[in-house]
């Protein structure tokens, strides 16, 4: 699914005709692929994930996937750990990257079988699959700011291709040339993937 709309950009740029609406839509192709670009991630939907990952001696695991929605099964060591001995965390909703072992916390009193302290260390020892992303219409407001304002730039650029100033009566006019603001990045920054695929 886009991450913007179409009426959402022409009312970001006071566009009030349908006259550009084929330009602003490839503009607006361009500039969600930009933006999941500097993400670094594939989609920003909901999706399944199963992944495999080094563990790590602590009790939380960091995934590539987020926002986690929901966990369907944690595997240690080819061991399925029981539902209620993990939880996925974030510092916001939107931000929900974390698995965290709740038998590490001393909250827990559930059974001890199958319960593990930490992500013990290893190669590709743990395996996680659940839901991630985000549903349709509830993309965070900076993410779909920021496509918008890629598209502003790329849209209202277009006559200025290659001018990086223009100076009249005196004054210079100073062009951002890069296909991603400084401000668009600076929205996005929470959102990137910083884990290596």
């Amino acid at each position: 699914m886009p991450i913007t709309t179409l009426p959402a950009i022409k009312s970001w740029l006071a566009v009030t005709t349908g006259t550009d609406d084929p330009l602003l839509t490839a503009l607006q192709t361009a500039a969600e692929s930009a933006v999941l670009q500097f993400l670094d991630r594939d989609t920003l939907d909901l999706h399944s994930f199963n992944v495999k990952l080094d563990g790590n001696d602590k009790d939380t695991v960091t995934l590539r996937d987020f926002p986690i929605v929901s966990l369907t099964s944690v595997v240690i060591n080819g061991l399925t750990l029981s539902p209620g001995t993990y939880e996925a965390y974030g510092s916001s909703n939107d931000q929900t990257r974390k698995v965290f072992l709740l038998a590490a916390s001393q909250a827990y009193t559930g059974p001890v079988s199958n319960v593990f302290m930490t992500f013990p260390k290893g190669r590709r020892n743990i395996q996680i699959s659940g839901t991630a992303g985000y549903a349709d219409g509830q993309k965070p407001a900076g993410i779909v700011q920021a496509v918008n304002d890629t598209v502003g730039q790329m849209y209202r650029g277009r006559t200025r291709i290659g001018e990086r100033s223009k100076a009249l009566a005196g004054e210079t006019t100073t062009y951002v040339t890069a296909l991603l603001s400084d401000t668009a990045k600076a929205i996005l920054q929470p959102y990137r993937n910083l884990i290596p695929a």
